[in-house]
């Protein structure tokens, strides 16, 4: 069965937890190239632990930017935003290390639930082969566990834009234990749908590298 027209994100009440991120100076989103294999500008070796540090540094800014800025944002139902632009460029740029990043943010409490909600709508949309596993993951994750309907009502609509199967067992876990009656049919639609996903379906449709 197929979701309804109306989206699930209008049918719940957005609200906003006092949790922020630290204001940055700046963004330093698309200044800085990351390789943990070069020399610096004098021409000296630098340990290959010491640059894998810095970038890691480095991908924590950038991400934490990107979250900071996005809390004066307006999330419109299906209109991209600037946010859903740096996310999604951030993932395809850095791949797996950028997940390790965000879900790191996620699970530090140090992310405003709203954004936190409309990213989890993000990461089921994007098509990225190699940050795929990571995706899915997050997304069990947080519908699973979060104790903000908010983020398990994005969660729910970021599994329902993968399509994939392996979000049933999860899924049908999260219904047995949600309490919000609305969040739990919006549950049970999703259920509906991934239990009507043919085999290989979105593996296909997610095969961008």
């Amino acid at each position: 069965m197929a979701l309804p027209n109306t989206p699930l994100e209008s049918r719940h009440t957005r609200t906003q937890d006092s949790n922020s991120t630290t204001d940055l100076a700046t963004n330093l989103f698309g200044r800085v190239l990351l390789n943990a294999r070069t020399v610096n500008s004098y021409g000296e070796n630098i340990e290959s632990s010491t640059i894998e540090s810095e970038n890691s540094r480095l991908l924590v800014a950038q991400a934490t930017s990107i979250f900071t800025n996005a809390k004066e944002e307006i999330f419109e139902d299906g209109m991209e935003s600037e946010f859903s632009r740096n996310l999604s460029d951030f993932i395809l740029s850095f791949g797996q290390p950028a997940m390790e990043v965000i879900i790191d943010l996620y699970f530090s409490n140090s992310v405003n639930t709203e954004v936190v909600s409309e990213s989890l709508r993000i990461l089921g949309r994007l098509r990225h082969r190699n940050t795929y596993r990571e995706r899915l993951w997050l997304l069990e994750r947080c519908l699973l566990y979060s104790p903000f309907a908010r983020i398990r009502d994005g969660a729910l609509l970021g599994l329902s834009f993968l399509n994939d199967k392996l979000g049933i067992p999860p899924l049908k876990s999260a219904i047995e234990k949600e309490s919000i009656l609305e969040l739990r049919h919006d549950m049970e639609r999703v259920l509906t749908q991934l239990e009507g996903v043919k085999d290989g379906v979105s593996t296909k449709k997610d095969s961008k590298e």
